[in-house]
């Protein structure tokens, strides 16, 4: 149950949902944007956090957009499993389907998942990998900008801009990855790995700290990648920084060698 009152608002476009925004946090009210609510919703439920007002977004022309040609297209407020349920577009599915339970990926939303307050944002890792551009809607209208180039621990977006779209190429890359839980496969994960060994050799890692780590490697050894992430690992209740360093450096170990053998 949540037990404070906010407005909500529905916007018919960027710009009336991005002004309405400024508008409204001008006014000294707290504001978020609403899309699948997953994330918000318990938050509020749980007294975490609280808003005055919600914006919802769902419905702006463009932003539930999903395109697969030479370039592929994602709507920032595609579900999940909107996502998983289209074709090639297998590297995404992977990770995806991970991410909760069928359930409860009919409500969260690829752009919640990457801009939500949870530290995981396990989608970010393939998009990092497959160095995705993504489209925005601020103080300056669109804009169309390197994903790496916006990611730092986090999305790093303006107050009130909006996540549209997401676009990469379609094309073939070398990838592995390893995903480890405390309990089910649909758990947070401990750590979460992604690597990329073709044109370019790059990781990203979920669970490992309180963020996604992404980093882009040349001539390293795979002992000079481990030791280059050493000391990121943090504690936490899900597990030890050591354990945590044993996953990390065992799914590296693993993931290369699948990619020898192949």
């Amino acid at each position: 149950m949540i037990n404070f009152d906010f407005d909500y608002y529905k916007a018919s476009d960027l710009k009336s949902a991005y002004d309405l925004y400024k508008d409204l946090t001008g006014k000294g009210k707290k504001v978020f944007y609403y899309a699948g609510g997953t994330e918000l919703i318990t938050s509020f439920r749980k007294g975490t956090i609280k808003a005055d007002a919600l914006i919802d977004i769902k419905d702006i022309e463009g932003i539930k957009t999903i395109r697969c040609e030479e370039e592929v297209v994602l709507g920032g407020c595609l579900t999940l499993n909107e996502i998983i349920e289209t074709h090639n577009i297998d590297i995404l599915k992977e990770v995806l389907i991970h991410i909760g339970d069928h359930t409860v990926r009919n409500a969260i939303t690829i752009g919640g998942n990457i801009c939500g307050r949870l530290p995981y944002k396990e989608a970010i890792l393939p998009l990092l990998a497959l160095d995705a551009d993504i489209v925005t809607y601020g103080e300056q209208g669109l804009r169309e900008v390197k994903l790496r180039d916006l990611f730092d621990k986090r999305l790093k977006l303006s107050p009130g801009e909006i996540l549209y779209q997401i676009k990469y190429l379609n094309k073939r890359i070398t990838y592995g990855m390893k995903r480890y839980t405390e309990t089910t496969s649909v758990d947070y994960p401990i750590v979460h790995v992604f690597v990329r060994n073709d044109s370019e050799k790059s990781v990203a890692v979920s669970g490992y700290c309180s963020y996604p780590l992404f980093k882009v490697f040349s001539n390293e050894s795979l002992e000079g990648i481990k030791g280059d992430f050493e000391s990121f690992g943090k504690d936490d209740k899900r597990a030890s920084k050591a354990y945590k360093k044993h996953l990390f450096e065992e799914a590296l170990d693993s993931i290369f060698r699948e990619m020898e053998d192949k």
